[in-house]
C-alpha cells in the first residue's frame, strides 16, 4: 500500500459513507468503529461510522478482516444508540450488530430489535481463533458398511 493510500485511510472525508440498512431478520454488520460524530440529520444523536463487513442470516462473520471492508454509518435507532453507549463503543473497538425483528408496541408504534456485541480486537482474535480450533477438531462421522448374510 502506498504512503498516499495509508494517509487517505487515516484521513476523514466530508462525504458520508453508505448507510447500513438491514432489511431482513438476521442481517448483520461486523467491523471496527472508526469514528463517532454528530449525526448530520439529527445533531442530538451520535453517528457511528464502522469499517467492516455485512451479511445476512446465511453468512458467517469472520475476523481478522480482509480487504473487502467498506465504511458504513449505522442506523439512527434509539435502541441501537443506547446499546452502543452502554457497551462503551469507541473508535478502535469492534462492533457486531444484528437486526432481529421489527415489532408493534401499541398505538401504531413500531420498534426494531437488535443484538449488539462490542469487543476489543484481542478479544475478537481469541474468539475467532477458538472457533477455528473447534472446526479443526470436528471430524466427519465415519460410515461403515455392514453386510448381512441370509441363511
Amino acid at each position: 500500500m502506498s504512503k498516499k493510500e495509508l494517509l487517505r485511510r487515516k484521513g476523514v472525508s466530508t462525504s458520508l459513507p453508505n448507510f447500513w440498512t438491514p432489511k431482513e431478520n438476521g442481517d448483520w454488520i461486523f467491523g471496527e468503529c472508526i469514528r463517532i460524530t454528530k449525526n448530520p440529520f439529527d445533531e442530538t444523536m451520535k453517528a457511528y461510522i464502522v469499517r467492516g463487513i455485512t451479511g445476512s442470516s446465511k453468512d458467517e462473520p469472520y475476523y481478522p478482516f480482509d480487504d473487502k471492508q467498506e465504511e458504513y454509518m449505522l442506523p439512527r435507532n434509539v435502541g441501537l444508540m443506547r446499546l452502543f453507549e452502554e457497551s462503551n463503543l469507541s473508535p478502535g473497538k469492534l462492533v457486531y450488530a444484528e437486526y432481529i425483528q421489527q415489532r408493534n408496541i401499541g398505538r401504531g408504534r413500531k420498534v426494531k430489535d437488535f443484538i449488539v456485541a462490542v469487543l476489543e480486537k484481542e478479544e475478537a482474535q481469541q474468539l475467532f481463533a477458538s472457533q477455528m480450533v473447534l472446526k479443526e477438531k470436528v471430524e466427519e462421522p465415519t460410515v461403515e458398511k455392514v453386510e448381512v448374510k441370509a441363511e
